[in-house]
């Protein structure tokens, strides 16, 4: 039996490098249960319009628990109180 592929030929994933822009851009939120797009909007201080139309959303109605959001990349997360 040949031997098997060395490790310089087994298969790669291949990862595109993201420049420091979209690394900084890439902000993204996994809907909780009771969370709607308006408690998101403005816990990232945007406007529930964006949100919309970034994410392709037609029917708000419709956001799924795990549910995973691009934010608009200038949105910064609020901080929420600790109790």
């Amino acid at each position: 039996m040949p031997p098997g592929p060395s490790v310089a030929e087994a298969p790669r994933a291949t990862v595109a490098a993201a420049t420091p822009n979209e690394a900084a851009s890439a902000v993204t939120h996994v809907v909780a249960k009771g969370e709607t797009l308006t408690v998101i909007a403005k816990r990232y201080k945007v406007g529930v319009a964006d949100l919309l139309k970034v994410n392709k959303i037609t029917d708000e109605r419709k956001l799924q628990i795990g549910q995973t959001l691009t934010i608009p990349t200038t949105a910064k997360p609020a901080e929420t109180p600790h109790p």
